[in-house]
């Protein structure tokens, strides 16, 4: 009985901690991208994530609506965040290739 109420409460304490590390995702996306004056941001949600090869980092793909002048545009990102740090990019130092390749995309 004691190891169901330990299990669940670590459910729910990582479901509010994940919860945490993505509204911080697209807080630092927005701000990111707001830097650029001609773009409004209209919306910015994540819509897939993934461990990745390095221990305790996720990658994040993002859907990005924004209005540029007239126009809107749809466009995707990729993050990634150890709920620490967050980095645009992360590359393998052996073979210099982008972690971004290795994400599947829906």
């Amino acid at each position: 009985m004691v190891k169901k109420i330990v299990i669940i409460f670590f459910l729910l304490v990582s479901s509010v901690l994940a919860g945490d590390i993505e509204d911080n995702i697209i807080e630092f996306e927005k701000k990111r991208l707001s830097h650029n004056k001609r773009m409004q941001i209209q919306e910015i949600k994540i819509i897939h994530k993934e461990d990745i090869e390095l221990d305790g980092w996720q990658g994040y793909i993002l859907d990005i609506k924004l209005k540029l002048q007239d126009k809107t545009a749809n466009i995707k990102d990729i993050v990634f965040s150890n709920g620490k740090i967050i980095a645009t990019d992360l590359h393998d130092i052996k073979t210099g290739e982008s972690l971004k390749k290795h994400l599947q995309k829906n």
